[in-house]
């Protein structure tokens, strides 16, 4: 090989780590991007939906059991994600919904247990 190649080849070598560098950074910093704003997007839902369901709740009468809002996020950040995929079947949204009751339960299971610790500490000992 020539002593004139092989300075060629570095270069076109260096070319090619580069773009592939800027490519790869790109990629990446498109996909925090979409996440982020899908993120805001999500956040930006949930709290019009609640506060939707608080004014509901203001109106009705009788007891009415509204999950927090971080249930609501997390529910319209799933949402997203699989409107994003393209991905919204029936079978899905049962899921979804599915792992929203499961979501509700957990926080009631767990609002009730930490009323019982509540109660347990404010009673007088004997």
């Amino acid at each position: 090989m020539d002593a004139v190649y092989v300075p060629l080849f570095s270069a076109l070598a260096g070319a090619v780590i580069g773009s592939a560098t800027s490519i790869v950074t790109l990629i990446v910093q498109a996909r925090s991007t979409a996440r982020r704003e899908r993120t805001r997007l999500a956040v930006e839902a949930a709290i019009a939906d609640h506060n939707a369901m608080v004014e509901f709740v203001k109106g009705h009468r009788g007891t009415v059991r509204m999950l927090p809002l971080s249930a609501a996020i997390i529910f319209h950040a799933d949402l997203l994600e699989m409107a994003e995929r393209g991905r919204i079947t029936p079978e899905l949204l049962r899921e979804l919904q599915s792992r929203q009751e499961q979501i509700g339960a957990v926080i009631v299971q767990s609002s009730a247990e930490q009323e019982c610790q509540r109660r347990s500490t404010d009673s007088p000992q004997e």
